[in-house]
């Protein structure tokens, strides 16, 4: 999983209470206009513009993807 854009370029918090489905695995450092590659279980990978990733707002707690919706 990606890193989700923030408005602010620090690390996400670990702390809070955690939201249903808010699985985020790992943070990827990476520029507006780039692309990343997910790997499925199956070995394909999947091209993902990060362009397309919507923004999330800042939050004291986890972050819940639903926000960027």
């Amino acid at each position: 999983t990606s890193r989700p854009k923030t408005a602010t370029a620090g690390e996400l918090s670990a702390t809070g209470r955690r939201a249903a489905n808010d699985a985020i695995i790992a943070q990827i450092p990476s520029s507006t206009r780039g692309s990343l590659g997910a790997l499925t279980n199956k070995g394909r990978v999947h091209k993902i513009d990060i362009i397309n990733l919507p923004s999330l707002p800042d939050q004291a707690t986890r972050p819940v993807l639903s926000g960027g919706v």
